[in-house]
């Protein structure tokens, strides 16, 4: 068997330590997903992880568990973005032209429990990965905090303020199954030593979309609309500001003369959307009929933090803009 070439992405690895060392004295999971070959089940680049709902992750003293569908949802989307997201590898785009985006399984932690390698139960779960969940490769990461996470506090009457500092180290172990593993029967996962690579020389992996993270809410919104006699399409673009995908909402309604454009970023609705009416019939570079930087209006006559997706488009009524 060829030994797996596994990379793994600075911003993946500091992010999981952020939320591991969110948890220091309990267990916490998290799904890992990122970049694979076809057909090529001894190489992958891990981007990102995916942050688990509080809905659907268990956090206690000695186990933890996650799982449900706003993981499988995120992954599916992500998925289905990734030829959006290829194209945002910095340094080295053509490297990733014939890639897929793919989820490898989960992380978790263990140093309340003192192991520093899988458990038999973490061996067969990252096993049935590729058995019984039919991945190519399943890759797993489990973290442990080795040094207590003790914080200093010292007072400076110089400048009078608290300084804080805190030291935690984490140690991180990936295991490594995949379908050559399996059809040799070997026993159990291995355990691989990834190299590490910046961020830059990697396709951008954004945070999943507020729709998703509060698909609830989300779905809720549209179903508001839909009885206000409002059609909403949806589509998703790359924000060229920060690489991440935003969510544009094209909103009709038969009683108005022009579409609505909604356009979130992932911060939303924490940040103010981008606000645009479209008339749709008139030619490129004369369709643009109002957008919020209208002077003749103030921000919160058309948005204010809190507002749904329905209350925006009757504050735009309300003034007659539409």
């Amino acid at each position: 068997m060829i030994q797996p070439t596994i990379l793994l992405t600075r911003g993946a690895v500091l992010d999981t330590f952020r939320l591991v060392g969110e948890y220091p004295h309990i267990e916490t999971s998290w799904g890992v997903a990122g970049i694979v070959f076809p057909e090529v089940d001894n190489f992958a680049l891990i981007t990102n992880i995916i942050l688990p709902s509080s809905k659907e992750v268990s956090r206690g003293f000695s186990v933890t568990t996650i799982g449900g569908s706003h993981l499988a949802t995120c992954v599916a989307w992500l998925q289905k973005q990734y030829p959006l997201i290829r194209p945002m590898a910095g340094n080295s785009p053509a490297f990733y032209a014939n890639t897929e985006y793919m989820f490898f399984s989960k992380g978790h932690s263990h140093h309340v429990l003192g192991l520093k390698q899988q458990s038999r139960t973490d061996e067969q779960s990252t096993m049935e990965s590729v058995t019984v969940d039919g991945l190519s490769i399943a890759i797993a990461p489990l973290a442990n905090i080795v040094s207590n996470p003790d914080e200093e506090i010292s007072t400076n009457l110089f400048e009078s303020c608290l300084s804080i500092r805190r030291n935690l180290k984490i140690e991180l172990r990936l295991y490594f199954y995949n379908r050559t593993m399996a059809n040799l029967r070997m026993p159990r996962p291995i355990l691989v030593t990834p190299t590490v690579i910046d961020d830059v020389y990697a396709p951008k992996v954004p945070m999943t979309s507020w729709h998703l993270d509060s698909q609830g809410e989300y779905l809720s919104q549209i179903r508001q609309l839909a009885t206000y006699g409002c059609r909403t399409k949806t589509i998703n673009k790359v924000n060229s500001t920060n690489n991440g995908l935003n969510l544009q909402l094209m909103i009709e309604h038969p009683m108005w003369s022009g579409v609505l454009m909604i356009t979130t970023s992932d911060t939303y609705p924490n940040t103010r959307p981008d606000l645009k009416i479209v008339d749709l019939k008139k030619p490129t570079g004369l369709r643009v009929q109002y957008h919020q930087e209208n002077p003749k209006l103030k921000v919160g006559d058309v948005w204010s933090r809190g507002d749904t997706l329905l209350d925006i488009v009757m504050k735009h009524e309300a003034r007659g803009l539409l």
